[in-house]
């Protein structure tokens, strides 16, 4: 279900073999098409800022598309990111791909293609399943959940019913109630970190007011790579 990005083509890869070396940490990008990048991803920045520090990581997932804009080779491209899905897609297929491979840590950022739904409580329900999928894969997995982007100022775009005031406040709702399920639902075995994607977020790092542009993207890295580092 699309609301602001036709999907041109959805390729499903074999999955890859997880990296099981001790201490090997099994990242999963899990989102729609922010994750996936369209066509900048903050998982390009994300794999070099963690290869820098050193950190023993393997990301993971069922796809490689995406991120057009950078190199196709030297970085490790699979990730769960399905362009177009709202939140209730994704806790629907989850168990399918999850028995493909290992999850250590999971990313998340969901909830933007359900803005034009504005169903919070049942995006809100589809997201505590998805923990519970995690946690029931991996009791100990942990989860760091974004406080997704803002629109930008210049929407509606071509394809969107909605402008920009009405869909984030959609946002702001929503990233409430990710703040809220994070602490609620945290434990000292399976931590969920509320990560902020929004506050410091604007027009200047989206590319078409929805996607992140490069600089967007890397800002997203440092984020997540600081979430990863608390962990």
């Amino acid at each position: 279900m699309t609301l602001f990005y036709i999907l041109s083509t959805l390729v499903s890869c074999t999955a890859n073999t997880n990296n099981d070396e001790p201490g090997i940490q099994n990242i999963l990008p899990l989102g729609d098409s922010i994750t996936e990048g369209v066509p900048f991803t903050y998982r390009y920045p994300l794999f070099n800022l963690l290869s820098e520090e050193n950190y023993p990581f393997d990301f993971v997932g069922t796809q490689t598309e995406g991120g057009w804009d950078y190199p196709e080779e030297g970085w490790d491209r699979d990730h769960e990111g399905h362009g177009g899905w709202m939140t209730q897609s994704i806790q629907e297929e989850l168990p399918n791909w999850l028995p493909q491979y290992n999850v250590d840590i999971a990313l998340v950022h969901l909830g933007t293609n359900d803005a034009g739904a504005d169903d919070v409580e049942g995006s809100y329900a589809a997201m505590t399943s998805i923990v519970e999928q995690l946690r029931a894969h991996n009791d100990s997995v942990a989860i760091c959940i974004a406080q997704i982007l803002p629109f930008g100022s210049q929407l509606p775009a071509e394809g969107v019913e909605a402008g920009a005031e009405a869909l984030n406040s959609f946002v702001v709702n929503w990233n409430s109630r990710i703040d809220n399920l994070a602490s609620e639902l945290t434990t000292a075995t399976s931590p969920i970190v509320s990560v902020d994607m929004h506050s410091d977020f604007g027009d200047p790092d989206l590319d078409d007011d929805v996607h992140p542009n490069q600089s967007g993207a890397r800002k997203m890295a440092e984020k997540w790579f600081a979430c990863i580092s608390s962990l």
